[in-house]
């Protein structure tokens, strides 16, 4: 699995946040298959091999994360 915390992973982060177009593309996708499978494919186009258990892992830990900010 992939360390989250990894600079290329990073990089891939900050790559889709400052693309409008890709962030809406990821953002506007409501099957997380379909997600994950876009996710993937940003990745290999910039040449980071990103397994699908790696995105899984970020949605969980974001997902917790925006939880946790909510409660307080």
């Amino acid at each position: 699995m992939a360390d989250i915390s990894d600079p290329a992973f990073q990089a891939l982060r900050q790559s889709i946040h400052d693309t409008p177009s890709l962030h809406e593309r990821l953002f506007n996708l409501t099957d997380p298959d379909d997600f994950i499978a876009a996710v993937r494919q940003l990745a290999s186009i910039q040449g980071y091999d990103l397994k699908e258990e790696d995105v899984r892992q970020s949605m969980h830990t974001g997902r917790k994360a925006w939880i946790e900010r909510t409660r307080t």
